[in-house]
């Protein structure tokens, strides 16, 4: 149940920070993880798409590995 950061907060940060990222060394995002009072948070975009998540607690590998999993998924299903 989503119950922290607005996703548009999310998605603006995503945004603001690939931003710098581009200016910095030229290169895009494709994740950031961002993290409130109560929860961490990981933005990725692929092919267009955002991935929120959420964590539970403040333990950021749940976050990393469900979005890896659903990045091989998507993989998966294009070839």
């Amino acid at each position: 149940q989503w119950n922290g950061m607005p996703q548009e907060t999310l998605i603006s940060a995503f945004t603001e920070h690939n931003s710098i990222s581009r200016e910095i060394n030229g290169s895009s995002l494709c994740q950031l993880l961002l993290k409130d009072h109560h929860h961490w948070y990981m933005v990725s975009k692929y092919r267009g798409k955002y991935l929120l998540l959420q964590a539970a607690n403040t333990n950021t590998s749940p976050l990393m590995d469900t979005g890896y999993k659903v990045f091989k998924t998507c993989e998966a299903g294009i070839k």
